[in-house]
């Protein structure tokens, strides 16, 4: 990908929580999921390894925070209470939203798509467009020039111009051209299907507000 200046960009911002690690966001909340987290650390320690809130962290075990802040997470509803109402020592909330996932390494092993996933075109060397997605967003910001040279079936472009920026797409077979000449116009229509229905769900919407307001008013000059 290419920008308007000459500085290269590399996105510092993917990262991605593997499927195990989302299996442990098992409990939800006010709308949100959680995980319970230990609240407690291998080794003793003089400061920590103390009773609080009438719960003892263990033998050759230590709570992971300082009674100060183990008081301010217990205040702000951090931390999950057992059945007697006594804090649990597995019991620290953290939040799916709130969770630093780790920065993308050089292996990705969570993008792929299926034998029969719809976006397979027949073309042999397909990428899914999940992995195209990363490597634009990581290499470029809307509004910049994208080029593949060796197109193939337009996963590349078609990509970009969903992500808004600019492409240009190069490939000497008949097949690749008009696969990405289909692709396109299949956006479009996309687009203009998509456009028709909201434009559709608003009238109706605005009709049946009419109605439900008239019959309102009717109701209240009759009483």
């Amino acid at each position: 990908m290419g920008s308007s200046s000459n500085r290269l960009y590399f996105g510092d911002n993917l990262s991605v929580l593997s499927e195990q690690q989302l299996k442990r966001y098992k409990y939800e909340a006010d709308n949100s999921t959680y995980k319970a987290e230990n609240l407690t650390a291998p080794r003793y320690s003089p400061t920590r390894t103390v009773e609080w809130r009438r719960v003892y962290p263990g033998a050759h075990r230590q709570w992971r925070f300082s009674i100060d802040e183990l008081e301010r997470l217990y205040a702000e509803g951090c931390i999950l209470l057992r059945r007697d109402g006594l804090p649990r020592k597995d019991g620290l909330q953290e939040y799916l939203f709130e969770a630093d996932a780790p920065a993308l390494q050089d292996i990705w092993t969570d993008v792929g798509f299926g034998r029969t996933s719809d976006e397979r075109l027949g073309f042999q060397t397909q990428k899914p467009e999940a992995l195209l997605e990363r490597v634009i967003n990581a290499s470029s910001n809307e509004g910049d020039v994208g080029l593949d040279p060796f197109c193939g079936c337009g996963t590349a472009v078609a990509v970009a111009e969903r992500l808004n920026r600019s492409w240009i797409g190069i490939d000497i077979t008949h097949l690749a051209v008009s696969l990405m000449r289909g692709r396109r116009l299949a956006r479009r229509r996309r687009i203009q299907g998509s456009t028709a229905t909201s434009t559709s769900l608003t009238t109706a919407r605005a009709r049946r507000s009419g109605s439900s307001c008239r019959s309102r008013a009717g109701t209240s000059t009759a009483a």
